[in-house]
């Protein structure tokens, strides 16, 4: 049987551990996207897939699409891989322009933290 002192300090590093794991994961990053930040596409795609560096919370993530006027696209919607790393939104047809792909990532590890970011692509 554990000593309750004993017993403290490991319920206390296993506290400590998982406050280290939130700092460690608190910055999500892309690690890859489709389209690209910067791509000239000659025909419109159909969605925009975002991986990311670490695991999310997929109902409290969005990506949305803006337009060269300013207008959204998509309701920001997303569906999650199995793994919870990618993030895809479908897309409507999109006209010859400039869009802008803005996004929020909540990691899965964080206190509902939000990572936010936009790159650009456009359609010719």
């Amino acid at each position: 049987m554990m000593r309750p002192p004993i017993l403290a300090k490991a319920t206390l590093l296993c506290l400590m551990s998982l406050m280290l794991c939130c700092e460690a994961y608190a910055d999500v990053r892309i690690a890859r996207s489709v389209p690209k930040a910067d791509d000239i596409l000659t025909q419109t795609p159909l969605t925009v897939s975002i991986t990311f560096s670490e695991v999310l919370r997929p109902n409290e993530s969005r990506i949305t699409l803006v337009d060269d006027a300013g207008k959204t696209l998509n309701d920001g919607k997303v569906t999650a891989s199995l793994d919870r790393t990618t993030l895809t939104t479908p897309l409507p047809p999109l006209k010859p322009g400039s869009y802008t792909v803005s996004w929020k990532a909540v990691c899965l590890c964080d206190d509902h933290r939000a990572t936010e970011g936009s790159y650009s692509f456009s359609v010719q």
